[in-house]
């Protein structure tokens, strides 16, 4: 069996609010952006488990890349995803994924103090373009499944 990324109806697989339907949600994370936010923050072992994404993607050629892909479409596998807007973090990103205990030396990430650290660019945030430092730190994208398939590891993400 491998696995099958599907509609999920009134539900999301990423903790965003909003109505129902709005927000179900692929969340997808760039190996390379967290190992840059890492650097940025004084931390180069940043373990990507704190963003908590259903699609960790390697092998893009520059960190945030994958933020141009918002308002476009991608390809994993058979799938086909319209990618809305960039993952604006919340504090649960301080947990430690392997302890689950809040992690004192992460007490201010991804504190909106920090958003200098990240690049200055503008972005879809529910359909509306924005600064995105004014929202402070982001990493990550929200994608919406547009044609059901079977993905696997290993699969190409492809830029429609």
């Amino acid at each position: 069996h491998r696995p099958r990324l599907v509609a999920a109806h009134g539900a999301s697989f990423a903790n965003v609010g909003g109505a129902p339907d709005e927000h179900a949600v692929v969340h997808i994370v760039a190996a390379s952006t967290v190992k840059a936010a890492g650097e940025a923050l004084g931390d180069p072992e940043l373990d990507w488990r704190r963003f908590r994404p259903n699609v960790l993607v390697d092998g893009t050629a520059e960190p945030w890349e994958e933020l141009a892909w918002c308002g476009g479409r991608i390809r994993m596998g058979s799938v086909t995803l319209e990618v809305d807007e960039p993952t604006i973090r919340c504090p649960a990103t301080r947990v430690d994924p392997s302890t689950a205990v809040v992690d004192a030396s992460k007490e201010r990430m991804p504190d909106i103090s920090l958003k200098r650290r990240f690049p200055d660019l503008e972005g879809d945030i529910f359909g509306r373009r924005t600064q995105l430092s004014k929202k402070g730190s982001y990493l990550g994208l929200y994608a919406r499944v547009v044609e059901g398939g079977d993905v696997a590891v290993g699969d190409d993400v492809v830029v429609l």
